[in-house]
């Protein structure tokens, strides 16, 4: 955008330039000539002093005349009497003759013309060169330096004065960290940009302390959970030992507590890998996905009980490198989303070495609203973006897709 301002000032200027130097040569050329007509007339005026029967000058180009009638025929036919005697100098064309006349008074008072006459061609090739280099050239040359001086200048004046302080800004922002935010405090040229450095490192600072404040929140949630639901977990297991599960009274009750016990066991642990800083790598092993996913599809087939679900797959056999529990917990949220959030249709399932697809139908309430997007789907977008993987969610026409692309390396590390 500044090269083409630039650009555009060039062309203005050269435009401008080369109008004014066409205005400013043909007005010249108008007054050296009539100079030249008046020079010759107070010539003629002081010989008619010296003595009164001087003769009228008559030279190649230059005439003198005293009778409108002897002016040259082009003059006359242009001019009357009456217009010539209302103006000091007129001068007409016909093809390449060209005429300048100057009206002047002689001491009786009558009116004489003073007439130059100009025709093309006739000037030589040195004296038109002498012409164009001294009348031309260099002022067009003179002009050029002249633009060519003032981008310099702008570039100068753009570039070092104005753009490298806006670069040096540039510079540490992007080499701002959280261990230095606070000690990284650096002085630029201009007042502005201490203002803009000061209003990033205090927003900066305002969204470390917000993402610690999460991250906090999410350890202490996640820990505080897990006791109270291992509780629960333990009760439904001694209801289960005790039969309660075979009483038909009680035992749709039990399968909703148990349903629910799962999904917050599920939400805590996902909680708890997204609290944690992962600054060192994972150890990573091989994962066989076609063994993985059929064994998440189970944990969670209670979530289709009693639904008009029909669940395809499709695996291909292959293998991903990746850290075991961070995996499962990402699969199993992505798998548990679909089948929680989905009520009649299809569920549909395809994982390969590259990647893993989850689409469900939506029903007509969940289509309009944000049903299908639940709090595990969020978790998992988290825990994804730690592992340096890609997760692209899409909801249109009736359907949610989830798409996991594994094709970026883990980049993960694991808690301090």
């Amino acid at each position: 955008m500044v090269l083409v301002s630039f650009v555009l000032v060039s062309v203005v200027l050269v435009v401008g330039y080369t109008v004014f130097l066409r205005s400013y040569l043909t007005t010249g050329i108008d007054l050296f000539l009539e100079f030249r007509l008046e020079e010759a007339a107070s010539i003629y005026l002081e010989q008619m002093d010296a003595a009164s029967d001087a003769s009228l000058p008559h030279s190649k180009g230059l005439m003198a005349y005293t009778d409108y009638d002897a002016l040259p025929s082009l003059i006359t036919d242009t001019f009357t009497a009456e217009e010539l005697g209302k103006i000091r100098f007129a001068q007409c064309s016909a093809g390449k003759v060209h005429y300048k006349l100057h009206r002047f008074r002689k001491p009786d008072g009558s009116d004489a013309y003073m007439v130059l006459h100009l025709l093309e061609g006739t000037i030589s090739k040195e004296a038109r060169r002498r012409f164009d280099r001294y009348h031309l050239y260099t002022p067009v040359t003179a002009g050029l330096v002249v633009i060519g001086v003032i981008l310099a200048l702008g570039y100068w004046v753009f570039f070092k004065l104005l753009a490298r302080p806006v670069e040096e800004l540039h510079e540490w922002v992007m080499g701002l960290k959280t261990d230095t935010l606070e000690s990284d405090i650096r002085e630029f040229k201009y007042d502005e940009l201490n203002q803009i450095a000061a209003l990033i490192r205090s927003t900066s600072q305002r969204l470390i302390a917000g993402a610690e404040r999460e991250k906090r929140f999410q350890r202490y949630a996640s820990h505080e959970l897990r006791t109270p639901i291992a509780v629960l977990q333990n009760n439904l297991e001694l209801m289960q030992m005790q039969g309660v599960t075979e009483d038909i009274r009680f035992h749709a009750s039990w399968e909703r507590m148990n349903k629910a016990v799962r999904n917050m066991r599920h939400l805590t642990s996902s909680l708890l890998w997204v609290s944690r800083d992962m600054d060192r790598p994972v150890p990573r092993e091989e994962i066989s996905l076609d063994r993985l996913i059929p064994e998440i599809i189970d944990e969670n087939a209670y979530l289709l009980v009693g639904k008009g679900i029909n669940l395809r797959t499709d695996f291909r056999s292959g293998v991903i490198a990746g850290h075991q529990v961070l995996v499962r917990i990402i699969v199993g949220n992505l798998i548990r989303n679909a089948f929680q959030h989905s009520y009649e249709g299809e569920v549909s399932i395809m994982a390969g070495p590259e990647g893993m697809v989850i689409v469900n139908d939506l029903s007509g309430e969940d289509s309009e609203g944000t049903t299908g997007y639940g709090l595990g789907l969020q978790l998992s977008e988290q825990l994804v973006d730690k592992l340096g993987w890609s997760i692209r969610i899409d909801k249109m026409s009736g359907k949610f897709s989830v798409r996991l692309d594994f094709s970026s390396p883990p980049a993960a590390g694991h808690a301090d």
